[in-house]
């Protein structure tokens, strides 16, 4: 009994998750409040200004001189006094600090799905010769099939993984197993 032979339509299946993943950084991009506009004329002068954008660290910390008295303040206090001691300043800096948080965390994740797309486009052509060499040496059509059904499986995994959850806001992730390095990001499960 002869199997149809899928495993040439898992090359064009492969070039369309390079295709999501790009897809996915673009809506990115086009949705954040934060990031500018996909500009299609110069790719790699955006993905450097993004770049620039997860890199910049605007993000600063609370010092322990910043951190604002407690509310109950005597009331023998003079009025300009107690209106310097407002809690509006130290609020308006940790605005700022998530702002800033934020700008990276959408950059970062544009990174992360664009990356996917570069490697998913820079081992393709390597993996459609495979796939070739793999027909024209007449291998099993049932191998062929489930090796290339597993590699585009694996793909989608990949790119599912690197760009959507790895966003620190994904509700995927439960916050004990996410910990993040600059460039890349690891897990470690605590218990």
């Amino acid at each position: 009994m002869a199997t149809a032979n899928y495993s040439l339509l898992s090359i064009p299946a492969t070039f369309v998750l390079g295709m999501a993943a790009h897809w996915n950084a673009i809506i990115l991009s086009s949705s954040s409040k934060d990031l500018p506009a996909f500009d299609n004329r110069a790719p790699r002068a955006f993905l450097a200004s993004v770049s620039q954008l997860a890199k910049t660290s605007a993000v600063r910390p609370l010092s322990p001189l910043l951190v604002p008295p407690s509310p109950p303040f005597p009331s023998s206090l003079p009025p300009a006094l107690l209106a310097s001691l407002s809690p509006l300043p130290w609020l308006a800096l940790r605005r700022a600090n998530a702002d800033a948080e934020q700008v990276q965390q959408d950059a970062r994740q544009y990174l992360r799905a664009e990356a996917a797309q570069t490697n998913i486009f820079e081992q393709l052509g390597l993996y459609a010769a495979a796939v070739l060499c793999g027909n024209w040496a007449r291998l099993p059509t049932s191998f062929l099939n489930k090796a290339t059904g597993a590699y585009v499986v694996l793909r989608a995994v990949y790119c599912v993984r690197r760009s959507v959850l790895l966003s620190r806001s994904s509700p995927l992730l439960s916050s004990r197993s996410k910990r993040r390095s600059f460039g890349r990001s690891s897990f470690h499960y605590t218990r």
